[in-house]
């Protein structure tokens, strides 16, 4: 009995369609995976994890472009408080000042926990 060269060509087709947006979704998903361990990963280092949260915060308002400088207001055992300056991410683009509060987890990455605006004439005491 002679196969249809048509109909086998169409069930082909009907297979290969799914088999690519299951490919897609699982590269997708491998690549999101991968970023987020490469992050979970270099924010061992608290320079890069103050740098990565702070340009990347939730709160586009106090979220900044660039921290162009960087002071460490309090340093404990597992947390740490600093005063980050830079440019708004937000319009109209205001060099901004924010106080973040950084604390190392039980795997040794370091958390953001807190982040506010600093007021322009608010001064940095140590709270002991």
């Amino acid at each position: 009995m002679p196969t249809n060269k048509k109909n086998t060509y169409r069930v082909n087709k009907k297979r290969f369609i799914p088999f690519i947006l299951i490919l897609f979704f699982c590269l997708f998903f491998l690549i999101m995976a991968g970023k987020n361990i490469y992050v979970a990963t270099k924010c061992k280092n608290a320079l890069y994890a103050i740098d990565y949260y702070i340009t990347n915060c939730k709160d586009t308002s106090l979220r900044l472009v660039k921290v162009e400088s960087l002071s460490v207001v309090e340093s404990t055992d597992g947390e740490l408080i600093i005063d980050a300056y830079g440019i708004s991410y937000s319009k109209p683009y205001l060099k901004i000042n924010v106080l973040g509060t950084f604390k190392k987890d039980s795997n040794g990455r370091w958390e953001m926990t807190d982040i506010n605006l600093k007021a322009d004439d608010e001064e940095i005491t140590n709270i002991n």
